[in-house]
């Protein structure tokens, strides 16, 4: 057992997965990690879904609590086992996540968010007893959340803002947070603009036809030869490709746009003859491999209406963007500074990303790319507590820019869907 009785926990509720970070309090180190897949997912696969479910009785709201909890508890109890900790000396731990997951997590009612203008239930910083919560750590463990932004924008993105030392930097940022919900931030001059686009879960690989998470046997870049038409994939790890993840998704695209296989209004070749193009019924596919060679005994594809669903959350996110830096008043070009956060943010090609217009080209932008932002910013929380005055300060300062029923934010949307060459 570790010497050490001074332990606690940050947990990253995300829609798609939960991210458990369990450190040394006294050493101020991690000690174990533990990523699993969020257990509210059969009920949904974007916040909207988990909403709906959850307003429609009061026993499907409580369950989204306790399976969202117990979730956590299990991270708990894997990370703890792997440091050798016992739940008992863990002292104290923080929660972040999106404004859904939040109220769900702390079983806060979630109706309003369904209808304008979208109002939710508390926006202050939470401080529970973690017995109260079905979390049995330390009689004394306090469950610490930072307050929240707005309807859309919750409090782990103010985790990222202090990860990313947006408040004090003195380039003009922006941040993307790029998951089921993507987080976009802008720090220029002091002032720090957010907002929040319901990019869906097409990214992380979760709603493909092929899709996986970023795991062992998933595709993570595509190039295709443009006289064969042959693909050629990497995968993560050694074994045989089993499904194609949200990185390879995108170089998929990008390939696809490359090798003229994808016009730029979104469908993809039917006119072209080749073994890897198949039109099963009235939906064209696009083989990346070929069912022999796979580890699941079935072809592995990108399908028309992948690519539909690609261009929406693309188009989102886009969009997002580029309406935030015209509320800064400020130009692409004077961007100094562009970080990539999220699961599949922080591993993402940024020139694919780019060639199939995911994110605007910030000319003269640094780009960083870190593994984590929320959690990394939940860890400085619980290892620093005064920076819970700073997360409130973040809260009480930042401008909060609503797409929802935002008509400019629709039309830009509308424009975005298009492959660039088009728009």
């Amino acid at each position: 057992m570790t010497r050490s009785k001074n332990f606690g926990v940050t947990a990253d509720v995300g829609t798609s997965q939960l991210t458990i970070h369990l450190l040394d309090l006294e050493n101020q180190n991690l000690l174990a990690q533990c990523v699993l897949r969020n257990p509210q997912s059969p009920f949904g696969l974007d916040v909207v879904s988990r909403v709906k479910h959850a307003v429609a009785s009061e026993n499907n709201a409580r369950n989204l609590s306790e399976l969202v909890r117990g979730g956590v508890l299990r991270g708990v109890q894997s990370a703890g086992q792997d440091a050798g900790v016992a739940l008992g000396d863990i002292q104290s731990m923080v929660v972040v996540g999106n404004t859904v997951m939040h109220h769900l997590f702390y079983d806060l009612p979630v109706d309003d968010l369904l209808k304008p203008p979208y109002e939710i239930k508390t926006a202050n910083a939470l401080d529970k007893h973690t017995g109260d919560l079905g979390i049995s750590l330390s009689d004394r463990a306090m469950c610490y959340s930072p307050p929240l932004i707005g309807s859309f924008v919750g409090c782990d993105a103010i985790a990222v803002v202090l990860a990313s030392g947006l408040m004090s930097s003195t380039e003009t940022t922006v941040v993307a947070d790029v998951g089921t919900n993507t987080e976009i931030m802008i720090g220029h001059k002091g002032n720090l603009l957010i907002t929040s686009a319901a990019s869906g879960p097409a990214f992380e690989g979760m709603s493909l036809d092929c899709g996986m998470p970023a795991d062992e046997g998933a595709i993570s870049a595509v190039q295709i030869d443009t006289t064969s038409y042959r693909p050629r994939v990497d995968i993560i790890g050694r074994g045989r490709p089993m499904g194609i993840c949200g990185t390879g998704a995108v170089a998929a695209l990008s390939a696809l746009l490359d090798s003229s296989l994808l016009n730029s209004e979104g469908s993809l070749a039917r006119h072209i003859e080749s073994t890897w193009l198949s039109g099963r019924g009235d939906v064209v596919h696009y083989i990346l491999v070929q069912a022999t060679d796979s580890g699941t005994g079935r072809p592995i594809f990108i399908s028309q209406i992948d690519v539909r669903m690609m261009q929406q959350s693309k188009g989102a996110i886009f969009a997002a963007i580029e309406l935030l830096v015209d509320n800064a008043s400020i130009s692409a070009s004077a961007v100094e500074r562009f970080l990539l956060t999220g699961a599949f943010g922080s591993d993402l090609n940024i020139s694919d990303a780019i060639k199939i217009g995911l994110f605007p080209q910030f000319q003269n932008a640094r780009v960083d790319q870190i593994l984590g932002g929320a959690s990394s910013g939940a860890d400085m929380i619980l290892l620093n507590p005064e920076l819970r005055d700073a997360a409130s300060d973040i809260a009480r300062n930042t401008v909060y820019v609503d797409l929802m029923d935002n008509s400019e934010f629709e039309f830009r949307f509308s424009k975005a869907q298009l492959f660039p060459g088009s728009q």
